[in-house]
């Protein structure tokens, strides 16, 4: 998991490109009922914006929902306050 801010940030990069490109994909295959080279072109036209708005609900909305449960319930010091 990362670290530090950079980290984060191409871990961020990462992780949306792979999902919107995939997630693309099989969209545009399902509408096509096959995966050609045809569905491969009609998916990238439309990865960049759906790109841009999952970064960007990903950077400001996900991962600071995630990392404030994460912090509050499941680290162990929240555990530990929590014990008798």
């Amino acid at each position: 998991m990362p670290i530090n801010k950079r980290e984060s940030l191409l871990f961020t990069f990462i992780m949306c490109f792979c999902m919107v490109l995939w997630m693309s994909i099989y969209n545009v295959a399902l509408q096509h009922g096959a995966i050609n080279g045809e569905v491969v072109a009609a998916a990238w036209l439309g990865f960049p914006v759906a790109y841009i708005f999952a970064m960007c609900c990903d950077w400001f909305v996900a991962s600071p929902l995630a990392k404030g449960f994460a912090f509050k319930y499941l680290s162990r010091r929240a555990r530990a306050r929590r014990l008798p």
